[in-house]
């Protein structure tokens, strides 16, 4: 698995087998300042991941090939990444038996993609592991720069 290099823009791996869906959540958090990597489907996210690993994964659970709740296993099964961050958008009411850093119910705008993305480099950064974090919907959004509060 390959070590992240040193970057100024924090990597996300985008996984979600609808385009549209996936290209909205990439340019929207390119814009933010977030260098985005993208998969449509499990087993090219495992494999992006093991290319060129993202500082957190925002995935999807319906997807082709292998779904989105092999990939959660299958990270936290491996030592190399039993600790990254993921981020669960899905329509599905799904609770893991195994932490992730947040959940966000479909559809998402992408202020709340942003700052819940935000909140979980924020919490890694000082340390926090992983846990189940449900944000509400229409959750207050800072007026601050998404990445200025990574700064801090």
């Amino acid at each position: 698995m390959s070590n992240r290099t040193s970057s100024a823009q924090p990597r996300v791996l985008v996984v979600d087998d609808d385009r549209a869906m996936r290209d909205f959540f990439a340019t929207s958090l390119r814009l933010a300042g977030f260098d985005v990597q993208t998969a449509s489907d499990g087993i090219a996210a495992l494999n992006e991941i093991d290319r060129r690993r993202p500082d957190v994964v925002v995935l999807d659970l319906d997807l082709p090939i292998m779904n989105g709740f092999t990939v959660h296993e299958a990270l936290r099964m491996q030592d190399a990444t039993c600790d990254l961050p993921i981020v669960v958008v899905s329509g599905t009411g799904w609770r893991s038996p195994s932490p992730v850093a947040a959940r966000l119910d479909k559809p998402v705008p992408a202020e709340q993609l942003i700052a819940t993305i935000v909140d979980v480099l924020s919490r890694a950064a000082n340390g926090v592991r992983s846990i189940t974090r449900v944000a509400e919907r229409n959750e207050p959004i800072g007026s601050r720069s998404p990445l200025a509060d990574l700064a801090d």
